[in-house]
């Protein structure tokens, strides 16, 4: 299902072969081995109404995220998105290659993405949220 060949032909066009690897499917559990070892995801799903659920494993994992510029990846990543416009592959190719040229900013933002996914994401976080609007409703929650 996933179009490996023409992606891996594309890199040698574009001379990338050397910083790219393709796995074609991963299964889940796998996923934080390989996450562990990545410099940036690229992520482009152009829906702008449905979340993008990887995105929050980038942030958990430490890193930069690059993706279409549209609300749901806004409201997710803020300013720790690395954006291309929506559906322009030109403004995409151009966003990877400024990011994986500059180190220094992949580096300060995969470790602010995780900052903000263990502090707004993990489910501790989203339990407290969860607890208060409780507690401000006047039940108490049973755990």
């Amino acid at each position: 299902w996933f179009p490996e060949k023409s992606y891996i032909e594309m890199s040698k066009r574009l001379q990338i072969s050397d910083m790219v690897t393709f796995t074609g499917r991963v299964a889940y559990n796998e996923l934080p081995d390989y996450l562990r070892v990545a410099d940036i995801a690229i992520t482009p799903k152009i829906s702008q109404t449905e979340a993008n659920m990887k995105v929050f494993g980038h942030m958990a994992a430490g890193i930069p995220t690059i993706c279409f510029d549209n609300p749901v990846n806004r409201e997710i990543l803020g300013d720790l998105g690395v954006y291309a416009k929506l559906g322009d592959k030109d403004s995409l190719v151009e966003v990877i290659l400024d990011l994986v040229s500059n180190p220094e900013k992949i580096k300060e933002l995969g470790k602010k993405s995780r900052e903000v996914a263990v502090k707004t994401y993990s489910w501790e976080s989203v339990a407290r949220k969860f607890i208060e609007v409780y507690e401000k409703a006047g039940a108490i929650p049973s755990i």
